[in-house]
């Protein structure tokens, strides 16, 4: 697993998962002691990140809406 944390919420960048052996792999194990440290150490979320693979809502992801604003400079 590679994540970071910033204000209180880990965010896991990469973690190794592969849906084709979900039942028995280690990735699923890691994945799960990995956010019970999370709130063990008193942190608020576990964040998956962008992507809507099936495997982040079965633990339990809700999906949060985003948008981008981009500012343009005027040319004078």
């Amino acid at each position: 697993i590679l994540a970071f944390v910033h204000r209180e919420v880990i965010y896991g960048y990469l973690t190794g998962f592969d849906p084709a052996h979900k039942r028995l792999s280690p990735a699923s194990i890691l994945l799960y002691e990995s956010i019970r440290e999370c709130y063990r150490l008193g942190l608020r979320a576990w964040n998956f990140c962008r992507g809507d693979e099936p495997y982040k809502t079965e633990w339990g992801a809700e999906a949060i809406r985003r948008c981008r604003v981009l500012l343009h400079r005027r040319r004078s």
